[in-house]
């Protein structure tokens, strides 16, 4: 009875996936929800019976870093499951839905099956920043897990307050927005989009070489509502905002149009020109200066001694060749400058000066003769204004660009 009891135990563990649980990577550095859900994720992995999961702790940063992949595609999963020798790789992306402070998360989990090389199983939730301590994270997490195994979740721990959103396409894979903010992508043509909060809702696919599909929804509390999106092949679903670019250039016949830029850095050659010689100047004036004359002297006259000297010793001197690279040294030859440290300071500062004043020389050199010359080419080969100049003149634009990851803002100079 007992070796009955031993090989049905053995058996049925033959029959457990060898699962790794990877750790949640955060978009925006939310590492601690990412730490806890990633533990919460790890123990509910271990209720499901059909799995033998790894204790190896590991992010998927890492496992990329590892195996080299510059994105996480099913070739780079492939390899991770490989060399874990995991049969299933658990996988997921937190991110936050909003760039204002009162963010929720965006959570994408994935189930990588190593045997077929392909997702398995791919979902998407909302988690509301208030529920992601430790205690609300796991019933979550059981329930996530639950979905993605293909096992069903609990009655007891779903949220009778908040609906769900089923996207169906005619195409396998599309990327979907709700309120435009993207929120996953189509697997084998369907995303199921859980925790919505009762309210309208917009809904979007994009699909490269399909035109955009939209359409307004009422989510309820408690309730599922499905989408049947008809893909119609068309222009790609891309950001209106930026279709601009495709556009092919008006021709601007005898020349272009910028000379305002053109006069622009004319102005800006101009003003290094000033400033050339304000630098100039300055490298005069205190090469003149009596006190760097006197200073010269001391360090001459010092080179003259140990030039003497060494005639006699035969020992080679240490000479040098400039006053203010003695000055750096700190160097003092006996006279008023070595009696006199103040003195000697100012000398270092005049020398501080004079270096400061001769890289900058140069600087607005190169600055004059580059703006300059380019601002007098573009006033040469600009439009004379006739018939066949445009008569459209530069437009500039700034466009809000706002997503789970990032905001800001898309400056744009059309001519």
């Amino acid at each position: 009875m007992l070796l009955f009891a031993l090989l049905t135990s053995v058996g049925a563990a033959a029959q457990q996936a060898e699962v790794v649980v990877l750790g949640v990577r955060s978009v925006e550095g939310d590492d601690d929800v990412a730490h806890d859900l990633t533990t919460a994720l790890r123990d509910a992995a271990q209720e499901i019976s059909a799995w033998q999961v790894s204790p190896t702790a590991v992010s998927m940063a890492q496992m990329a870093l590892a195996h080299g992949c510059e994105e996480v595609d099913v070739a780079c999963l492939a390899d991770i499951a490989k060399g874990l020798s995991a049969d299933l790789v658990v996988y997921g992306t937190l991110r936050r839905n909003s760039a204002r402070e009162d963010f929720d998360f965006a959570f994408n989990l994935s189930l990588f099956n190593a045997q077929s090389g392909a997702i398995q199983n791919s979902i998407d939730d909302t988690i509301v920043r208030r529920d992601t301590t430790k205690g609300a994270l796991g019933p979550r997490a059981k329930r996530l897990v639950a979905r993605l195994s293909g096992t069903e979740a609990p009655a007891e721990e779903t949220d009778a307050s908040l609906g769900t959103l089923i996207v169906r396409s005619n195409i396998d894979t599309a990327d979907v927005l709700i309120n435009d903010q993207p929120v996953g992508t189509l697997q084998g043509g369907v995303l199921q989009y859980d925790g919505l909060q009762e309210g309208m809702y917009r809904v979007e696919l994009r699909a490269h070489g399909y035109a955009p599909f939209v359409k307004t929804v009422r989510i309820k509390a408690g309730e599922r509502f499905d989408v049947e999106a008809a893909m119609q092949v068309g222009a790609s679903g891309r950001d209106p905002s930026l279709d601009w670019e495709d556009e092919e250039p008006p021709q601007k016949e005898g020349g272009h149009n910028l000379r305002w830029l053109g006069w622009t850095l004319v102005g800006v050659g101009a003003a290094s020109a000033v400033g050339l010689i304000v630098s100039w100047t300055q490298i005069i004036r205190i090469n003149n200066d009596d006190r760097l004359e006197r200073y010269s002297g001391e360090v001459a006259e010092y080179n003259r001694v140990e030039l003497a000297k060494a005639r006699t010793t035969g020992i080679e001197p240490k000479l040098f060749d400039d006053f203010c690279e003695a000055a750096n040294t700190g160097f003092s030859f006996e006279g008023e400058f070595f009696d006199n440290r103040d003195k000697f300071k100012e000398v270092q500062g005049l020398c501080s000066d004079a270096d400061t004043w001769e890289v900058l020389q140069y600087v607005f050199l190169g600055t004059a003769v580059a703006a300059g010359g380019t601002g007098i080419v573009l006033l040469l080969t600009s439009g004379d204004g006739g018939e066949h100049a445009t008569s459209e003149p530069p437009r500039f634009a700034l466009t809000p660009q706002v997503s789970p990851d990032r905001a800001g803002f898309q400056a744009t100079l059309r001519f």
